[in-house]
């Protein structure tokens, strides 16, 4: 019997900077290259804040004549050519992006952080069964063979019981170079390392205690902050996480920096037999290499190289495409109560600048952190 034409998903794109761009380009790839042949993305809509951007985008991308232009976000959700919305607009607009594109009945994959807190990601989760739509957050190293391989390796009991991890990434963004208006260095858009790198480092400290489809607890964290006293954004984050003991015993040290880069191993996970180092970026992991505790036993190493097209953006696409046409409203591997206790840790860390010299707790509490300053 000849097989059936691969289902296709319609994309509209919110937002027109880099993170838009690298998700369009991966759309773009012909899923067969990836040994996927039941899916296909279609990019029929784009929209920005002016005319100009959109069409500009829709050029420097190659999308031709697949793509509409739209000089406002609110003309992609009312698009009857849209399926689905991807949101890559800066952290603090994701809430309101999210909101209006689910009230107008379109599906959303949102990009990290979900929001800028737990009660707004409630909301939206809220919303999102309420009107029966998928929702997820955009952690696309969820969806990495290595990411599935690596949690795996874990769960086979060949680690042992995981003791200590330590997950970094940093990257120096040259912050005085910057412009002013940089997203990563603007409060007013919720920038900082937190919220910026910090989700990638965050997510290493969870997987390995939270196989998958465990639901993620919270952990005891202690946590400081180092602001930058001109940006008044968060430019080194450090956390030391304790699980339950019901959970698991490990200890867990998560580091993110806007100014630093990290070391050659990004992600170091030891456990009572062995100690598994990642061989890649924390957010885009290409394997991994065990090395067993017991003597004369040689290291074990698995590799998943990226397809030569592409930076693995596709594999979430392709999460949500599935789900979607399954009529499920979220991902079994990017639940949207993950996406809500993500954002509870992250609150705790934040809380740690309270621990700063000249650090208060009144000045915590006066930052509503969905991208205003509270008045008075």
């Amino acid at each position: 019997m000849p097989s059936s034409p691969p289902k296709t998903l319609r994309w509209g794109i919110i937002g027109t900077g880099a993170i838009s761009k690298t998700f369009c380009l991966d759309l773009l790839i012909d899923p067969k290259t990836r040994g996927v042949n039941d899916l296909a993305h279609q990019i029929t809509a784009v929209g920005s804040r002016t005319v100009e951007k959109a069409t500009q985008f829709i050029e420097d991308n190659g999308l031709g004549k697949q793509a509409k232009w739209f000089g406002s976000y609110e003309e992609v959700y009312s698009s009857p050519d849209v399926d689905a919305v991807y949101i890559g607009s800066p952290t603090s607009q994701h809430y309101g992006n999210a909101k209006d594109a689910l009230n107008a009945g379109k599906h959303v994959l949102c990009e990290k952080s979900l929001t800028v807190n737990a009660a707004q990601a409630e909301i939206l989760a809220s919303l999102a069964k309420e009107k029966k739509l998928f929702l997820m957050e955009a952690i696309w190293t969820r969806f990495f063979p290595s990411t599935i391989a690596i949690q795996e390796f874990i769960a086979s009991g060949k680690i042992g019981d995981v003791e200590r991890i330590f997950s970094d990434l940093s990257i120096d963004f040259d912050l005085p170079g910057l412009a002013p208006d940089a997203t990563i260095i603007n409060p007013n858009l919720a920038g900082g390392a937190l919220l910026a790198v910090g989700p990638y480092s965050l997510l290493w400290c969870l997987l390995p205690v939270f196989p998958h489809p465990s639901p993620i607890t919270l952990p005891t964290i202690a946590a400081q902050i180092t602001l930058d006293s001109k940006a008044a954004i968060d430019i080194h984050t450090s956390a030391v996480l304790t699980f339950p003991p019901s959970v698991s015993e490990a200890h867990a040290l998560l580091t993110s920096s806007l100014s630093n880069v990290s070391p050659p191993c990004e992600v170091l996970i030891q456990g009572s037999k062995g100690q598994l180092k990642f061989i890649g970026p924390t957010y885009r992991p290409e394997g991994y290499i065990f090395s067993f505790k017991e003597k004369g036993r040689e290291e074990e190493r698995m590799e998943f190289p990226i397809p030569t097209e592409g930076m693995g953006y596709f594999w979430e696409a392709d999460e949500v495409a599935r789900c979607i046409f399954a009529g499920k409203l979220e991902s079994e591997r990017m639940t949207l109560e993950d996406s809500i206790t993500v954002m509870k840790i992250c609150r705790d860390q934040e809380a740690g600048r309270a621990n700063l010299p000249g650090g208060n707790r009144e000045d915590l509490d006066s930052i509503t952190f969905d991208g205003r300053r509270r008045e008075g």
